[in-house]
This record gives C-alpha cells, sequence and structure tokens, in this order.
C-alpha cells in the first residue's frame, strides 16, 4: 500500500490524513476491511442517467454472483453494540445494501468466504483460472506502474503508457479502455492524461485532451 497522506483538511482541524492505494492485486480489496457496500441511492441520483441506482441493479447482481460477499454472524459483542446504537435512536436493519444508510445499523455484507478474503483478484481471476484451466485473453503484468491514457488526435483512447523494469512502454487498444484504478488513482492517471481542470493541468504544463472541473474533487472519505 503507498505511503501517502492528503494536504491539511479544513474540516480536520488541518490534519493531513492517511490516503493509501491497494498496490497489488485485486488493489485495495485485498487489504481493507472487507466490506462490500453498493453504498447510498441518494449519491448516487448526482451521477448521470444510467449510473444511477436503479439503472445499476442487474450489475450489482452480475458482481455479486462472483463475489458471494457474506455477513458475519452475530456475537455477544455485536449485538451488544447493536442494541447500544437501537437505544440512542437507530433503527435495524437486515439488509445494509438496499440503498437506505441513513440511521441504520445492522451486518454489514462483506468479501469473505470460509473465513478467507474473497477480494475482486480472486472471484474473476485466480477461480475462473482454475476452474477454467487458464484465461486465454488475459495477460497480467505486475511491478508496472500506468503513466497515462493516451488519446488520438479525435480523443479517443487507443492505448494505455506503462513502466516495467524500469523502461515505457504503451499498451494498444482495439476496442476500449477500462480505467479501474481506484478512487485516487483514476482521477490522478486521468489528469496526467490531459483529462481535468483546464486550469490545473495547464499550470503543470499537461496537454488539455478534455476540460473536466470535477476531475479530482468531490471525495469524500
Amino acid at each position: 500500500m503507498g505511503e501517502r497522506f492528503t494536504v491539511p483538511q479544513k474540516e480536520a482541524a488541518k490534519n493531513r490524513i492517511f490516503a493509501g492505494t491497494g498496490t497489488v492485486m485485486g488493489g485495495s480489496g485485498s487489504v481493507n476491511g472487507m466490506v462490500y457496500t453498493r453504498g447510498a441511492r441518494l449519491d448516487y441520483e448526482e451521477w448521470p442517467e444510467g449510473w444511477r441506482w436503479d439503472d445499476l441493479q442487474s450489475d450489482f447482481l452480475a458482481i455479486e454472483k462472483v463475489l458471494r460477499p457474506n455477513r458475519r454472524p452475530a456475537t455477544a459483542w455485536t449485538e451488544a453494540c447493536i442494541s447500544s446504537a437501537l437505544a440512542n435512536g437507530f433503527a435495524r436493519k437486515e439488509d445494509l445494501n438496499d440503498g437506505d444508510l441513513s440511521n441504520v445499523i445492522g451486518y454489514e455484507w462483506m468479501s469473505y468466504e470460509n473465513e478467507a478474503r474473497r477480494s475482486s483478484y480472486v472471484s474473476f481471476i485466480k477461480d475462473r483460472k482454475r476452474d477454467a484451466g487458464g484465461l486465454s485473453n488475459l495477460t497480467i503484468l505486475t511491478g508496472a506502474r500506468a503513466h497515462r491514457v493516451v488519446f488520438s488526435a479525435d480523443k479517443r483512447a487507443t492505448g494505455v503508457e506503462y513502466e516495467h523494469a524500469g523502461a515505457r512502454a504503451t499498451a494498444e487498444a482495439r476496442n476500449e479502455v477500462i480505467l479501474s484504478a481506484g478512487a485516487l488513482e483514476s482521477a490522478k492517471l486521468l489528469m496526467l492524461s490531459g483529462v481535468g481542470p483546464a486550469g490545473h493541468l495547464n499550470q503543470l504544463e499537461i496537454p488539455v485532451v478534455a476540460d473536466r472541473p470535477a476531475i479530482g474533487t468531490g471525495l469524500h472519505d
């Protein structure tokens, strides 16, 4: 996990907050607390049509069919914590992935199975390689760092420039480039690629591909 801290945060008494990223197979899902959450329905309302809560239900179900999240069994300790919350105005809820996370408490869905972590890498790659005897359409290059998405003159993503073993190379795409580097690195890569607030990119002498002021802002932790 990369060691990095934010700039001083005004709403956190000007403290710098740790903001590491998971640089392992499966990303931060291989090292975090294993909570699997769809999030809050209200947050999705700020997204464009096609990316809102109701639009994504079939996608959630498809992911969960493979990821197979579970909930931990109740213990005397967890039940005591829940009882304390109920006594202070919370409502108990069985399913914390129905989109309503306001003033409720219960058992989170988690990415584990048979007492072992079940990350996206385990679910979508490792298990399938074992069950299918390999994935002929997949090449994994570890120890590489992406530098930017490469765009054509007509602003179409055509590949990814990366560094491996001290040398830079470009992986070219015939159909599409999928950017899935996490909440922090995805925004960083977009800006390094020229997609972000034009003023900020100009300050860093990064050629602007698309002026998108929202890129790199609005992060909530």
